[in-house]
């Protein structure tokens, strides 16, 4: 699967959130099975697939300001009963989503307790800072779902294909600056 977006700011990021989430069916906000789908016909049957995300591109390239986008879009998904309304209320906002650099790792709980996590390895210079920032105890659980800004930082990491992570389903988000700002977005399974 590849599918490619162009952003000319912050606000065209929220429909390429809300097709990532499209994709990473089954759906759920919650731990209990529900039955039915939304209007969006997502199914709501089951947790959230266990997803590990790469993000890569240049410094300033809008890595994480889509993640805060696809945060916030999920809190809303899953806050309003699975769908998107116009007067819909997220409980987390943007500015409660901050990019990992120093702290290296974000958590980030969603309404009816799913996780997404968020790891910016732009400032990791040895294997040692890897096993640090708890990603391997994260890939271990096979819950939520992950993002890793700068996977080429990751000890052996050259291509997703390449990535052993048994139980997830991997997605690869390149991020390229175009004339006058403009964000080219490619998604990418390996």
């Amino acid at each position: 699967m590849k599918k490619k977006y162009s952003a000319n700011s912050p606000d065209e990021l929220v429909p390429v959130a809300r097709e990532l989430i499209r994709l990473l069916k089954p759906w759920s906000c919650d731990n209990t099975a529900s039955s039915g789908n939304s209007a969006n016909n997502l199914e709501a049957d089951s947790a959230l697939s266990p997803t590990l995300i790469f993000l890569s591109g240049p410094l300033g390239a809008g890595k994480t300001k889509f993640v805060q986008t696809f945060v916030q879009e999920a809190a809303r998904f899953c806050g309003s009963h699975r769908s998107w309304g116009a007067g819909d209320t997220a409980e987390i906002k943007i500015a409660d989503v901050s990019s990992p650099t120093f702290a290296l790792q974000q958590q980030y709980r969603l309404p009816g307790n799913q996780l997404i996590h968020h790891f910016d390895l732009y400032r990791v210079e040895s294997e040692d800072e890897v096993e640090n920032v708890g990603l391997w105890d994260v890939l271990g659980s096979r819950q939520g779902v992950v993002f890793v800004e700068w996977p080429e930082k990751l000890p052996g990491f050259t291509d997703p294909i390449g990535f052993a992570a048994p139980g997830w389903f991997i997605l690869l988000v390149r991020f390229e600056v175009l004339d006058r700002g403009v964000r080219e977005i490619k998604i990418q399974t390996p």
